[in-house]
């Protein structure tokens, strides 16, 4: 767990540094998109509509 903490901690981290470059709303929007694709996937196996 403090090895996935770590790591969520230096995501924060580059995130911070993107924020700051001019790509940052394309790269947000990709990442909505896989949390999205995820979700669902992960809901999809137990019966369950994503929304």
């Amino acid at each position: 767990t403090l090895r996935f903490l770590s790591l969520i901690k230096s995501i924060l981290d580059l995130i911070e540094k993107m924020e700051k470059s001019a790509s940052v709303r394309k790269y947000w929007s990709m990442v909505g998109n896989v949390v999205e694709q995820t979700a669902r996937s992960l809901t999809f196996g137990h019966g369950q509509p994503y929304n």
